[in-house]
């Protein structure tokens, strides 16, 4: 099999992040949650450093085009 059109989207834990109407969304659009356990926010710091750096400007740009 392929991972052609696979959405993942990663959570933390916090209640304002997962709405029921943002789960319909997800659901409707075919994409997949994945919570991450309590309080591990700290293990993606290596994430913040070396991916979402360069990650996060790149998505502002195109939003606000």
């Amino acid at each position: 099999g392929t991972f052609r059109n696979l959405l993942i989207f990663v959570k933390d834990n916090c209640p304002s992040h997962m709405t029921y109407n943002s789960v319909l969304i997800y659901a409707a659009n075919g994409t997949n949650l994945f919570r991450l356990p309590p309080n591990s926010t700290h293990l993606l710091k290596p994430l913040d450093v070396a991916l979402f750096r360069t990650f996060k400007p790149n998505i502002a740009n195109r939003v606000n085009r």
